[in-house]
């Protein structure tokens, strides 16, 4: 048990569709067989804490990787729809050079991390972080003093590190790099201490190549 809460923020395996370079969003998009190997190298170190709980988002991406770690850790899994990725309305689902093509000026914002841009008529980084930021408050208050694993999705857990950070969205986006089954770890602020940044996109578990590292 530790002293003080953490939470293990963790981006989900590797997908198909990352492996061919298309948008997901809210796409329910499947794990590749790296990504399942992946997530049994996730696994089998986060069997080593070991952790208390487990929580996350529905989409498939997420509750495979997941529950891969919830049957090596003997736990069950609290699924919330909260912890989805951006929804990015029409350009999920369509290959990133299709969509940086037909909307030029939209794509341009996007890769700056435009806080204000509805991708794909979808959703905005505010309201993405205003969804993560209550969830994962919810989290905290239940699991004071103990290890929680949330699983969720690349743009999702940097809105929220940007609140946890205090950074503007748009360097969030822009600056911080997660990768397919990375682990970062925070813990909230609690008996007169501050809140901590742990780790950041921790993925000694895996033999990660740099390509392999992007992703919506």
């Amino acid at each position: 048990m530790p002293t003080s809460t953490e939470l293990w923020l963790i981006r989900h395996g590797e997908t198909v569709s990352n492996e061919n370079g298309v948008i997901q969003g809210q796409y329910d998009a499947q794990l590749s067989e790296k990504g399942r190997n992946q997530a049994r190298l996730l696994a089998q170190r986060i069997a080593l804490i070991p952790p208390n709980a487990i929580y996350s988002s529905d989409l498939s991406r997420a509750k495979d990787t997941a529950q891969i770690i919830a049957d090596v850790c003997g736990l069950p899994i609290a699924f919330d729809a909260r912890l989805r990725e951006v929804d990015m309305g029409i350009w999920s689902n369509r290959p990133i050079e299709e969509v940086a093509h037909l909307y030029p000026s939209e794509w341009k914002r996007s890769k700056m991390g435009d806080p204000d841009l509805q991708r794909g008529g979808g959703e905005t980084a505010i309201e993405v972080q205003k969804r993560m930021v209550e969830v994962i408050a919810e989290i905290i208050e239940k699991h004071r003093g103990q290890i929680t694993i949330v699983v969720s999705h690349g743009i999702s857990i940097r809105a929220y590190l940007a609140h946890f950070l205090d950074l503007a969205l748009a360097n969030a986006y822009r600056r911080i790099l997660l990768s397919s089954a990375g682990i970062t770890c925070i813990r909230p602020p609690e008996n007169g201490n501050p809140e901590k940044l742990v780790s950041l996109n921790d993925v000694c578990h895996l033999n990660v190549s740099r390509a392999n590292r992007e992703g919506f």
